[in-house]
């Protein structure tokens, strides 16, 4: 009896931790997230506003960031700058979805497969005074490394927090087996 009031002690202790552990990492990644992609699109903004006042040589100048790619379209397609590949050997961009939503409606923001880097890219997009489209984008491999740092933190307090109830699952059950194991049987009415 004592057994098995720990197991399902343990068991439901457990379950309870998992599930707050998926939820906990669920929630941090989505935050992690929506954080890295509200970044992407400030450093466009600001970019926007050096490139329109200074120009080409204002990104000539610019101290571009490691992991966020920029990318500057005419409005025909045609890449005119891109921090990773050289712009001629680039395919005309004007079917992508982030481009034609920018140049259609100001914006314009999705997360695919990039064929140039071969990884989960999150592309912005932001129409620029004259008609041209200045992208930035990261990988969401950037986003999935930071995340994996506080996975592990997670399943470290998890397993802590299961030992920890286990011990008390453990102490509570011997606490209640206590009265009923000191019951006299034989003798009913003294107890």
């Amino acid at each position: 009896m004592r057994r098995r009031i720990f197991f399902c002690s343990a068991l439901l202790t457990g379950i309870a931790v998992i599930a707050t552990s998926i939820l906990v990492t669920m929630v941090a990644y989505n935050d992690f997230s929506r954080a890295v992609k509200q970044e992407v699109v400030a450093e466009a903004a600001y970019i926007r506003s050096g490139y329109e006042f200074g120009g080409a040589v204002y990104l000539a100048h610019l101290e571009h960031r490691a992991g966020h790619r920029l990318t500057i379209i005419a409005s025909d397609g045609t890449v005119l700058v891109d921090s990773v590949s050289s712009p001629g050997q680039m395919d005309n961009h004007l079917d992508r979805p982030e481009v034609r939503d920018a140049l259609s409606g100001g914006t314009g923001e999705i997360t695919r497969y990039s064929d140039t880097l071969r990884e989960q890219i999150y592309y912005y997009a932001l129409r620029l005074g004259d008609g041209s489209v200045l992208r930035m984008s990261t990988t969401i491999s950037s986003i999935i490394a930071s995340y994996d740092r506080i996975f592990w933190m997670v399943a470290l307090i998890g397993l802590v927090v299961f030992l920890i109830s286990a011990l008390l699952a453990s102490f509570i059950t011997r606490r209640i087996m206590r009265p009923l194991n000191s019951l006299d049987l034989e003798h009913p009415e003294y107890n």
